[in-house]
């Protein structure tokens, strides 16, 4: 007598049971792994903003601290008006302002940056800082750029290859001779050279004027920067530091220096708002950020959708410091 197999298995609605199991576990891992990716998005923004702020502060603090170093050069020169910094004809007539501050760049004193063309981003600052540089030229071989010679009571900046026509000796012979830098620090509207280009991008961006062969190049310092207020430490009493010009008048830095205050800079304090190169979907920016002299924005006037941090720094100009220390 034959024996009846019993075949086992599973139903259909065992199948489909675990085809909607299966769906489910598969939307939550996607889910995950979308979620996981947001979050990584997010946070490489978070951290492009810490790096541009951090290597901002590197570029300018080290500026600052070297502006108005003049090798020989003993005091500096001083009564002469402040000068268009991109006029490469008043060059001489610069050395005596080695920190020189435009305030806002929708006032009136912009027009003396006329010769730059620069393209501003409206409400910003814009720093000129001034200097010889560390790197003694040799006389034989001197590059095509605008140079500074000098003794303790004499200088002179000039464009010329020829060493004989630097006039200054000491005992030991001539004075050395130095590249003469002037940068000069601002906001543009996108970090491209020409902003009203269709292919610009709308990307605020601090950069650099700097001289290249006699002439004035831009260089990308950081892209994100929203916003660049300068602040100045005014020496009135000729000790170093910055001081008040009243007692109790908190005007030890001010943001719109006269000529005779900008050649008593002895300190620079800045801010600078930097926010993500990209919208972040969803995000509302909610906060408010105080740019000391200039007041306080908030994240909607800037644009809330995206991330952004306000960083505040101090540097020292120390080879204009040092001299008042007593």
């Amino acid at each position: 007598m034959k024996q009846l197999t019993v075949q086992s298995g599973i139903t259909l609605i065992e199948v489909l049971i675990g085809s909607l199991l299966g769906f489910i576990l598969s939307l939550a891992i996607m889910s995950s792994v979308i979620n996981s990716n947001i979050v990584n998005r997010e946070s490489m923004k978070s951290l492009e903003i810490s790096e541009n702020g951090r290597f901002l502060n590197d570029i300018l603090k080290h500026d600052i601290s070297n502006s108005g170093f003049y090798d020989s050069l003993g005091d500096l020169p001083s009564g002469g008006a402040s000068v268009d910094p991109c006029n490469v004809g008043l060059f001489n007539n610069s050395v005596e302002y080695p920190v020189q501050g435009f305030n806002d760049t929708n006032t009136g004193e912009m027009a003396a940056l006329s010769s730059c063309a620069l393209q501003l981003e409206s409400d910003t600052d814009v720093l000129v800082l001034r200097r010889a540089s560390s790197v003694i030229e040799v006389p034989a071989s001197l590059p095509d750029e605008y140079h500074f010679q000098a003794d303790y009571e004499n200088y002179i900046v000039q464009r010329t290859v020829d060493p004989s026509l630097f006039p200054y000796a000491n005992k030991q012979g001539a004075e050395d001779i130095r590249q003469y830098l002037v940068h000069i620090y601002y906001v543009s509207p996108c970090p491209e050279i020409d902003c009203s280009s269709s292919s610009a991008t709308d990307v605020p961006t601090l950069k650099r004027l700097e001289l290249d062969s006699g002439q004035f190049q831009q260089i990308v310092i950081a892209e994100g920067v929203e916003q660049f207020q300068v602040e100045y430490g005014i020496d009135r009493s000729g000790n170093g530091v910055p001081n008040e010009s009243l007692l109790g008048a908190n005007d030890s830095y001010i943001d719109d220096p006269n000529d005779t205050e900008m050649q008593n800079i002895v300190s620079i304090r800045y801010f600078t708002i930097i926010r993500s190169n990209v919208e972040s979907d969803g995000y509302t920016d909610a906060g408010s950020y105080d740019l000391g002299e200039f007041g306080i924005v908030t994240g909607n006037s800037l644009g809330e959708i995206y991330k952004r941090r306000l960083f505040m720094n101090l540097a020292r100009v120390v080879n204009i410091a040092s001299k008042r220390e007593g």
